[in-house]
């Protein structure tokens, strides 16, 4: 199965009727949109697979997306799916586990802010932004803790 990267390049061939030129981690290209420059599409793929573009003629993704025939879709690679109840099941888990790394991430910053507020308060150097943003602090906290129980 080609990468969207391959994919995009060979509709740029077939609809502009010019080969990419390798340029640095990526290509140049002519943009199908239809302006007269030549050249001024540059792609690459990212580290997620996905295609990056930039025109530097100003066209948007979506006109050079829509002008080659593809859908924005199509810049990403194919979700991988393991149908097996063990492969979900997996998976399920592995959401789970991510949503609590980060939530667990959430509360050490917000601690730590507070913790620098406290601090400030204690020597008199606390504004009224500073006090707003201990009461965000601990409202993120409190929803850490109902998305923890939740589970």
């Amino acid at each position: 199965m080609p990468s969207p990267l391959e994919v995009l390049l060979a509709r740029a061939e077939s609809v502009t009727g010019s080969k990419a030129r390798r340029c640095g981690t990526g290509y140049r290209l002519d943009c199908p949109v239809g302006h007269r420059s030549r050249g001024t599409l540059a792609c690459a793929e990212g580290e997620n697979g996905s295609v990056i573009l930039k025109d530097h003629a100003g066209c948007e993704v979506a006109q050079i997306v829509q002008a080659l025939g593809l859908q924005m879709s199509d810049l990403f690679p194919a979700r991988l799916q393991d149908s097996t109840p063990e492969g979900r099941r997996q998976a399920r888990t592995a959401i789970r586990e991510a949503s609590v790394l980060a939530a667990m991430a959430l509360v050490e910053y917000e601690s730590r802010v507070v913790l620098i507020l406290a601090g400030d308060l204690l020597r008199g150097q606390t504004s009224e932004s500073d006090i707003d943003r201990a009461r965000t602090a601990v409202q993120r906290i409190e929803q850490s803790r109902a998305a923890f129980n939740a589970r």
